[in-house]
């Protein structure tokens, strides 16, 4: 499975981001674009999902990740 994921700072600027699963746990992380401070990053990562976690509230989910690699700003 693979999406794309569009994170916004306390700034405004913004990242996107590609990802894709593998064996249900692993996730490959990239970010392909970038607002404001973020314009021009690189950044490759492997991510491990920890979890499961119990969802708060119907409709929504918990998540938390253990995030290896490397990013470089402008």
């Amino acid at each position: 499975m693979t999406g794309v994921c569009e994170v916004k700072d306390a700034d405004g600027d913004k990242r996107l981001g590609h990802y894709s699963f593998v064996d249900g746990k692993e996730t490959f992380y990239t970010v392909v674009a970038g607002t404001g401070k973020y314009e021009g990053m690189t950044l490759t990562s492997t991510v491990e999902q920890l979890g499961p976690f119990p969802a708060i509230k119907d409709g929504t989910s918990q998540g938390c990740n253990h995030r290896t690699g490397t990013y470089k700003l402008k």
